[in-house]
């Protein structure tokens, strides 16, 4: 607020000195703050109005480089103008429509003059089908593990169509799109982006190219997990993978998968064994003894309790099945996770106490 005062004094002198007369004051709603000018050209009015509009743009651009930006580029001024009003009727309506050019910024946080022209020159039609097309096109390149195709069509995406769409409802209904898709393959390779996901939102970003920086950067880290397993795991393996995590607890089989991904049996587990490596029953029996091994660790359930919390009703076929695979039992298990923590934690006490002995010395 320090610095209205001086600008109000110098945008004043400069219209009147170009032959306008003007109010200027400050808007202020939520934690937004606003110069707004209005001016009215007169008899001698040797200046156009966009062409004010642009030195009082420079003029406040300096300034707040200056006192509030200092170096950073994140923001800038950006003005808005409106046509000349006819009368007073106008301004209400004129002055929404300011405030909507005005939150294009987002999408081209330049400090220029926005005006209908202007905006008129600079959008370009986007439509949703278009923008479902590029998104398919990325699911694509992320299950061949194509990093450089994901990467470019990212940028494509943002930087050279929803960045001049300026549609603010068409760039939530992407970012949904691509929540959706981070969180499956999240799901499918355990990369717990679940809360980045979640986060990813238009508030959270100044602009339209920060918003982009943070959905790339959860497209790459899906890529390269697919990238780096070598494999191409096509659309009907992630329906699978996906329904077997969510569902691992329940009494499930093949048979229940390929219902939920409606196709037969026999071509799941067919395509299933060649892009994921082994067979639908396997990887359900993977799932759950991996979380057995969790809550072994980490909880003081029952060794039958644990069974049936991972989905195995039979308590004792749980104990061959996870010795088969790790070749202890659960119990033997527990206790060498536990004996392990505590050694872990007694080195540590040792570490800590040697440090406490050598500083008093």
């Amino acid at each position: 607020m320090q610095i209205y005062v001086p600008l109000e004094r110098e945008i004043k002198k400069y219209l009147e000195e170009c032959g306008y007369k003007c109010e200027v004051f400050m808007f202020c709603y939520f934690n937004t703050k606003q110069i707004v000018v209005i001016f009215e050209p007169q008899e001698d009015t040797g200046v156009p109005a966009q062409r004010a509009a642009k030195y009082i743009t420079d003029m406040v651009q300096r300034t707040y480089e200056e006192k509030i930006f200092k170096g950073s580029t994140r923001y800038c001024n950006f003005t808005a103008l409106s046509d000349l009003l006819e009368d007073y009727q106008q301004l209400a309506p004129a002055f929404k429509r300011l405030q909507e050019l005005y939150d294009f910024s987002y999408f081209y946080m330049q400090p220029l003059v926005m005006d209908e022209k202007l905006y008129g020159e600079l959008k370009r039609d986007f439509s949703y089908r278009e923008a479902l097309q590029l998104l398919d096109n990325i699911n694509n390149a992320i299950t061949r593990g194509d990093i450089e195709r994901v990467s470019h069509l990212t940028e494509e995406l943002f930087i050279h169509r929803l960045k001049y769409a300026f549609d603010f409802s068409l760039c939530r209904d992407v970012i949904g799109e691509i929540k959706r898709l981070v969180y499956r393959y999240s799901t499918i390779f355990d990369l717990g982006l679940e809360e980045e996901a979640v986060g990813l939102n238009i508030e959270e970003h100044a602009t339209i190219e920060e918003l982009y920086t943070a959905a790339n950067e959860l497209l790459m880290i899906c890529v390269q997990a697919t990238a780096e397993r070598g494999r191409v795991i096509g659309h009907l393996s992630q329906q699978a993978i996906r329904y077997i995590k969510e569902h691992y607890t329940e009494d499930i089989a093949l048979t229940d998968v390929a219902s939920y991904v409606n196709v037969v049996p026999e071509h799941l587990s067919r395509v299933f064994n060649s892009e994921v490596g082994r067979s639908i029953p396997a990887y359900i029996t993977e799932i759950r003894i991996e979380r057995s091994k969790e809550l072994l660790t980490n909880s003081n359930l029952k060794v039958a309790e644990v069974a049936r919390e991972v989905g195995f009703t039979n308590p004792r076929y749980f104990g061959r099945v996870f010795k088969k695979h790790l070749g202890i039992t659960p119990l033997e298990y527990r206790n060498k996770s536990r004996e392990s923590k505590l050694d872990i934690g007694a080195r540590g006490s040792s570490l800590l106490a040697g440090a406490g002995k050598g500083a008093s010395q």
